[in-house]
């Protein structure tokens, strides 16, 4: 049976605070590794929203199905073009945030030109 909860976030820095303590309250079924790695994804991909997703909501859904765990963060924004970071600038302080959700998770994506942003582990 599937188990989904779908949380709107204010645009504010207390957004990625939220979005732990909703997976927090949801029935993830994931073990302590992966709980940990799912919510430092979720607060990486909240973070980027309210840095980069305008002024709207943030809205955050955990969906538990068919053996998975999928969240997705979709924003307001005006989209982005997911490129792959380039080994001279590793000292950088800021575009890590997807991938470190490709190294993390076992699947994710970002809809074209969107900001709608997804990830999932295999339960």
């Amino acid at each position: 049976m599937p188990r989904r909860l779908t949380a709107h976030l204010r645009h504010a820095r207390t957004a990625p605070r939220l979005a732990r303590e909703r997976l927090a309250d949801f029935d993830h079924g994931l073990p302590a590794r992966r709980l940990s790695d799912a919510e430092l994804l979720v607060t990486e991909l909240v973070s980027n929203a309210v840095k980069y997703g305008g002024a709207g909501d943030i809205r955050v859904t955990f969906e538990r199905d068919h053996g998975r765990f999928r969240t997705e963060v979709v924003d307001q924004g005006r989209g982005f073009l997911a490129t792959r970071r380039n080994r001279r600038h590793v000292r950088a302080s800021g575009g890590w945030g997807l991938p470190l959700v490709q190294k993390l998770s076992d699947r994710w994506g970002a809809h074209a030109d969107s900001t709608h942003v997804w990830f999932e582990f295999a339960l």
